[in-house]
């Protein structure tokens, strides 16, 4: 094995930067808090480690073949930095998880956190075909999986209004912006401080990628009657 060149070095940088970016490209069309930037951190960080584990390792392998007598004491392990990234990454998974009474969000970003490093690892490593075949993998599941089986995105809105007929107003926006609303709960709530209907709606949203949960909020806020909107991700 032999140390590597700074021309590797910089190819495996600018691969990981871009992996990383594809999948915090899609992360922050979402409107999650780890997007973009924390994407290709972690797959740069994680390349970083493996190469360092690369070197480190390549270093050993020189050193006992110049000097037979010490491979007893000099043992190069392949793995045992990239282990402590594997473990290690969870950390900052688990900062992307927020749970609540009702939902946990927040998962399929942390399960992406996780795999980004695994795409760190094996380009830092020189497996490429792992690392192309990976990063397709990865970005198929998190943008088109659940168009193709039609899965909601797990967008859950909550509407209160005084006025029924801003439900339709509702449904023709969702409509008109081809938002797909999957399953709705229904209820009645009174004022007791001022005797006031209010309507409780709970949609299930699939939003296209070309729009954010934010913008939905802001949009349906503005509406006539509406009294409050809110939001919870289950993903």
């Amino acid at each position: 094995m032999t140390d590597l060149g700074i021309t590797d070095l910089i190819i495996r940088m600018i691969l990981a930067s871009l992996f990383g970016s594809l999948i915090g490209y899609e992360r922050e069309i979402k409107g999650e808090s780890a997007g973009f930037r924390t994407h290709m951190l972690v797959c740069v960080g994680s390349a970083i480690i493996a190469l360092i584990q690369v070197q480190t390792t390549s270093q050993s392998i020189n050193i006992v073949q110049t000097n037979p007598d010490l491979e007893s004491i000099i043992s190069p392990d392949f793995t045992r930095l990239i282990a402590q990234v594997v473990s290690g990454i969870g950390f900052l998974g688990a900062g992307a998880i927020i749970m609540t009474k009702k939902s946990v969000s927040g998962l399929a970003t942390a399960a992406s956190i996780w795999a980004t490093a695994g795409i760190g690892i094996a380009v830092g490593m020189g497996y490429y075909s792992i690392a192309f075949i990976g990063i397709i993998t990865i970005f198929l599941i998190l943008a088109f999986l659940k168009k193709m089986l039609r899965i909601p995105s797990g967008e859950k809105l909550m509407v209160k209004y005084m006025n029924k007929k801003t439900h339709q107003q509702i449904m023709d926006y969702f409509k008109q912006q081809d938002i797909e609303s999957f399953t709705t709960e229904y209820q009645i709530d009174i004022d007791l401080d001022s005797n006031v209907t209010i309507y409780v709606q709970h949609y299930t949203l699939n939003i296209p990628t070309n729009i954010s949960i934010f913008k939905i909020i802001e949009t349906v806020g503005c509406f006539d009657s509406i009294v409050h909107v809110s939001t919870q991700t289950s993903v």
